[in-house]
């Protein structure tokens, strides 16, 4: 018997969790990347990571309606 959500939470979007997840890793990971180089130019593999956040992310925002974040 699955437990019920505790009506104190607000409910989670519709979604893959792991998605959101994955993007902020790649914003750490990326955050720490530039500190790295000193601000020279970013690696194929750093715009391949910008891209498949900024990808995630904006699939998770079709998602979520506007009324739901504020």
């Amino acid at each position: 018997m699955a437990a019920e959500p505790s009506p104190k939470k607000r409910p989670r979007p519709p979604g893959e969790d792991g998605d959101l997840k994955r993007v902020a890793e790649i914003v750490m990971v990326l955050s720490t990347m530039g500190e790295m180089r000193a601000g020279g130019v970013p690696s194929a593999v750093e715009k391949s990571l910008v891209a498949e956040a900024r990808e995630k992310l904006a699939k998770a925002c079709e998602i979520v309606a506007t009324g739901f974040v504020f």
